[in-house]
């Protein structure tokens, strides 16, 4: 009786240990398993994040809370600043060899320049800006006077043109001003840019806003006497006092020495005599002030958007087409602005 009841206890006590050796490995095993489960999810974002970035072109963002991903938000950034920089790198090296070998090539028949351009300084950025008119000059004469310090951005913006072009000429240092020891110095070290525009609606713009009647009718002041010209050369009595493009066309053609505003862009900046780091394409004005801004180091500063303040929409093309269908004399117009086609490489659509 007592070795039978103590093989009893001795059964039960084995099976108690296999039931506490059982559970305890359960235990176990599911916290290895949790912990196997938790290592492959963080894994596979951490994978998921660097595909993603290898790529370059997107942004995750992750939010990672109780081992479980609540949300992977893709979305597209911009190009990188440093591929953006060495592209319009390259493609202002093109545009200045092109420029020097055309200057070469046809330096007999572009005029040398006799006095220098209206050339703006600032110091602090050390650039020059040679105003091209009709190619957003009131949009950089606005970017000079917020680095000159005449106001903050803000109060620059909302000036309309002719408080722009009566602010620059006050508060903008010019080239001419200073000695001629600096002036070389300035010339020699500071990044120098102008900027172009098709020629064709570069004239467009130029008759849209400074001869022909505004929405409001009245005219750009100190026009009159081109107005005036052009009325007495080109109508007959009793016509409407309404200048039609053309007639503005044959006036440009028939005068030698023509406004800055409508003048060949090549004998305003002088690009064969003055070696610009920078000759930007109005078409491409956001880019390319972004590119000459950040070449600057100017960081505080964005280039400002077309406002109805200054805006002539002569690049739009069904407005063109229209325009330029009425002008009998296509190829001596073409001829008269041949040089700007060449230098800076744009096509006559016409």
């Amino acid at each position: 009786m007592f070795f039978t009841r103590r093989i009893k206890n001795l059964k039960f006590l084995l099976l108690i240990l296999v039931f506490a050796s059982l559970s305890f490995l359960m235990f176990i095993g599911a916290d290895l398993f949790n912990h196997i489960n938790r290592q492959r999810r963080n894994s596979n974002i951490v994978n998921l994040q660097k595909e993603l970035y290898v790529e370059g072109n997107v942004h995750v963002n992750t939010d990672i809370l109780n081992n479980h991903v609540e949300e992977v938000k893709v979305e597209p950034t911009e190009e990188p600043i440093v591929d953006f920089m060495n592209k319009y790198s390259d493609i202002h090296q093109q545009r200045r060899k092109h420029i020097l070998r055309t200057c070469d090539l046809h330096r007999d028949d572009i005029p040398q320049m006799k006095n220098p351009p209206i050339l703006l300084v600032n110091k602090k950025h050390k650039i020059v800006y040679c105003q091209t008119p009709k190619a957003g000059t009131v949009s950089w004469s606005r970017i000079m006077l917020v680095l000159s310090g005449y106001k903050d951005y803000n109060e620059v913006m909302t000036m309309t043109a002719p408080q722009v072009s009566r602010a620059w000429k006050s508060h903008v240092p010019r080239l001419s001003s200073f000695p001629k020891e600096e002036q070389d110095n300035i010339m020699a070290t500071y990044t120098k840019f102008m900027f172009v525009r098709h020629p064709f609606t570069r004239l467009l713009s130029a008759y849209n806003d400074k001869i022909r009647m505004n929405e409001d009718r009245t005219y750009a002041r100190g026009f009159a006497g081109y107005r005036k010209k052009i009325l007495y050369k080109y109508s007959k009595k009793n016509e409407t006092s309404e200048i039609k493009f053309h007639k503005f066309i044959r006036y440009v053609l028939s005068t030698k020495h023509n406004n800055a505003h409508w003048r060949e862009m090549y004998k305003v900046c002088y690009p064969c005599d003055i070696h610009y780091d920078v000759i930007g394409h109005f078409e491409d004005i956001k880019n390319e002030a972004k590119y000459i801004l950040k070449l600057s180091n100017v960081t505080d500063v964005t280039f400002p958007t077309a406002s109805g303040h200054h805006l002539t929409n002569s690049s739009n093309e069904d407005k063109f087409k229209k325009a330029y269908s009425y002008i009998p004399d296509k190829d001596e117009l073409y001829q008269r602005y041949k040089y700007d086609f060449m230098l800076f490489g744009y096509i006559n659509p016409l």
